[in-house]
């Protein structure tokens, strides 16, 4: 499922987003240091303050997600891989957000016997598509810190 090209994908749109507001940031920067050079109170004051709200309005919009996904990856795409083979449970209703991502958990039978229940609650990033799995399909799926990193119907 996940690529080394999702990585590169999610750093490029980190470093256009960044610009962007150091664009925006160096255009008030720049109206800083004019009403310093004219001496008005008044607008330097509200520089500052556009500057302030601007950099912690972008960061927790637009960068800060960027940023916790990026992280995900790379950890996702060198740390240690878990298998594991078991039955389908089915999807939560609900997602949920684990480290700045958003995933859709799920529930697989890993025990070898019908009567006994080895449950493990494993979590689908939300940036792909579910799959339509059916209940009580057999699966084989790969995860890294119970995020599936790649599954296979067996």
């Amino acid at each position: 499922m996940y690529k080394q090209e999702h990585l590169e994908s999610i750093n490029q749109q980190l470093h256009r987003r960044a610009l962007i507001l150091l664009l925006v940031e160096a255009v008030l920067f720049f109206g800083l240091i004019i009403s310093f050079a004219a001496r008005i109170q008044w607008l330097t004051v509200v520089l500052l303050c556009l500057m302030g709200a601007t950099l912690i309005f972008a960061w927790g919009i637009s960068l800060s997600p960027l940023a916790s996904y990026r992280k995900f990856l790379r950890d996702l795409l060198t740390g240690r891989k878990r298998h594991y083979f078991g039955r389908f449970q089915g999807f939560d209703s609900n997602e949920v957000i684990r480290d700045g991502v958003r995933f859709m958990p799920f529930m697989i039978n890993v025990s070898n016997s019908p009567e006994r229940t080895d449950e493990r609650l494993l979590y689908f990033d939300q940036h792909f598509t579910l799959p339509t799995w059916e209940e009580g399909i057999q699966l084989s799926i790969s995860t890294f810190d119970k995020s599936v990193v790649d599954w296979k119907v067996e």
